[in-house]
């Protein structure tokens, strides 16, 4: 029955139309004085955005950072880790992350009047402003970071019975000195029915190489896990922004 209804929410719809109000004024200003792209995008070492117009060479094209001298910049910077928007780094727009071996072309060794900071060295005419890329890359953020190379080479080896065994001794099995002979480990075939029932534990040997740039520490990972963060938050923000203005966030 509709007779004797009435409107008794005032004070709640008062209430959400200053919130919205509020959440307009706050778009506004973020829109006027902020720039989210500077979140999404890095910018070269000349001070232009990626993947945004402006008066360097970035355009939409080259969406992507990538830093031919980033552990040497993070260790001469590394107090300004935990501020990484105060961060000077020598970056370069490119369109996709640089695999090991490839070469990316210092653009500002062809603007000095844009980028006086270009690198001397790689702007010589023995580099002729080409980085070689030492490792493979990863997008963080849009911005391309080193990864970490890891080989391993194992050798699987039986340590109990040892190789001192007189079974193992009689199925002529030779001791493994390639690696620990103290543990007198001897190298056998999982795959053998015979060897398998004669081995009880076995070891995995292994050799583990790691490459890494040099002067690579935690500040690598730990800023690139903050940019990957912060990065998502903000393009979830901006895909959002007419559902967070009209009802907020949950």
């Amino acid at each position: 029955r509709l007779i004797g209804r009435r409107f008794t929410d005032f004070l709640c719809c008062l209430l959400l139309f200053v919130y919205w109000l509020g959440m307009f004024g706050i778009f506004g200003l973020a829109l006027s004085w902020g720039n989210p792209y500077s979140v999404i995008y890095g910018k070269d070492y000349g001070g232009f955005r990626c993947g945004r117009p402006g008066g360097g060479v970035p355009n939409e094209t080259l969406p992507k950072t990538y830093y031919p001298r980033l552990s040497k910049d993070l260790a001469s910077q590394a107090h300004l880790v935990g501020t990484p928007w105060k961060l000077n780094l020598y970056g370069i727009c490119v369109a996709e992350c640089p695999e090991a071996g490839s070469v990316v072309h210092d653009y500002g060794c062809d603007m000095g009047d844009l980028y006086p900071t270009a690198s001397a060295r790689i702007c010589s005419p023995e580099e002729r402003g080409n980085w070689v890329v030492p490792l493979d890359t990863r997008s963080v953020g849009n911005r391309c970071w080193p990864q970490k190379e890891k080989l391993q080479n194992q050798t699987l080896v039986c340590s109990m019975p040892d190789c001192t065994d007189p079974e193992v001794r009689a199925a002529g099995h030779r001791c493994y000195t390639e690696s620990y002979p103290e543990k007198k480990f001897w190298s056998f075939d999982p795959d053998s029915p015979e060897q398998a029932a004669l081995c009880v534990t076995q070891v995995r040997v292994g050799l583990a190489l790691q490459y890494e740039s040099v002067g690579a520490g935690p500040a690598e990972e730990k800023l690139a896990s903050g940019m990957q963060g912060i990065n998502q938050v903000v393009i979830t923000v901006m895909e959002s922004k007419l559902s967070i203005a009209l009802f907020g966030v949950a």
